[in-house]
């Protein structure tokens, strides 16, 4: 049954790679944009939540930024104070 599945898999692997080739340059360009966004796009597999790519470059900046020490975070306090404020607006 496994190498079933891991055949079928190829097979359809290799006939999207033949579709891919017979397309012309516009169209190939097209699927790339639409790949890298897939790409980018990170779906968390136990909810359906979907993080855009503008919030991962986000994020990823930040922990840059903190990791090399041009961002020294804030204090365990600053952060308490903060989520006291945003529970008492929400």
């Amino acid at each position: 049954m496994k190498q079933e599945i891991r055949s079928s898999k190829i097979n359809s692997f290799e006939s999207l790679i033949e579709i891919v080739s017979s397309l012309d340059f516009e169209e190939k360009r097209q699927l790339w944009q639409i790949l890298d966004q897939e790409m980018r796009t990170v779906k968390i597999e136990e909810d359906d939540e979907v993080i855009p790519p503008e919030e991962i470059a986000i994020s990823e900046n930040a922990w840059d930024d903190y990791i090399s020490g041009r961002d020294s975070g804030i204090s365990s306090q600053d952060l308490k104070r903060k989520g006291d404020r945003l529970r008492r607006l929400g």
